[in-house]
């Protein structure tokens, strides 16, 4: 079920544009965001049917945070000089 999950996106989208001359461009922006909330609504229901429970899990020593923290390093002091 959750491959389908962009359809009723699609179809809020659509609907807003074919009714754009009546909700206008602050319509279409909102029609985009309730397509996007009902998106993830979905997409959390599914994966809570399933058994999917979100828990934090923050480890500093492991090696592809190490590894972004690196190479974040130089972006950020280029950033610096550059202002």
């Amino acid at each position: 079920m959750p491959t389908l999950i962009g359809i009723p996106y699609n179809f809020i989208i659509i609907a807003a544009l074919l009714l754009h001359d009546m909700v206008g461009p602050y319509g279409l922006v909102a029609a985009t965001l309730a397509g996007s909330a009902l998106q993830l609504l979905l997409l959390l229901i599914f994966a809570f049917q399933k058994g999917y429970r979100y828990r934090t899990v923050i480890d500093l020593k492991d090696g592809d945070v190490i590894k972004v923290a690196s190479l974040s390093v130089p972006v950020m002091m280029g950033r610096r000089c550059s202002s």
